[in-house]
């Protein structure tokens, strides 16, 4: 093996590594709450924003529309998500939680803070620091790489 290929695979293992742990977490979730990740990654960001068209979602969850919209029209048949049109523009879909998403959605946020309470990082929340300024610094780095290659 070339020295030149050791940091790629280093890192290759480490995200495959990390994903295969978020995959079984991913898991648990979608049996204990019915949701899949992308139906729970978008019923978070419309927590934070409460009320968003689905083409500003899916930017700002870097999704496919086509499968956002797919996504929300599920959310939408569960009872977890509203859909309804702009009173501006009767073009533009507009999705929001209902109460019962809210509900579901607290229910997970209780479940993620037992998760994310675990010794190591109560006993050194500097630990938890550097993962996250870690992790920041890696996908700024590979964002900055991609519009490189890009170029």
């Amino acid at each position: 093996m070339k020295e030149k290929t050791i940091p790629f695979i280093e890192v290759w293992d480490l995200l495959t590594n990390v994903q295969s742990l978020m995959n079984l977490l991913t898991r648990n979730v979608q049996m204990q709450y019915d949701l899949a990740p992308q139906e729970l990654r978008i019923m978070i960001e419309l927590d934070r924003t409460s009320s968003m068209n689905i083409s500003k979602l899916s930017k700002a969850i870097h999704r496919d529309f086509g499968n956002v919209s797919r996504t929300c029209s599920t959310l939408a048949k569960k009872g977890l998500l509203h859909r309804r049109k702009s009173e501006e523009d009767h073009r533009v879909i507009l999705v929001e939680l209902t109460a019962k998403g809210k509900k579901k959605l607290e229910a997970f946020y209780q479940y993620n803070l037992t998760v994310m309470q675990c010794k190591a990082l109560e006993n050194n929340r500097d630990k938890y620091e550097a993962m996250m300024t870690g992790m920041k610094l890696f996908l700024s780095f590979m964002a900055k790489r991609m519009e490189e290659l890009d170029d």
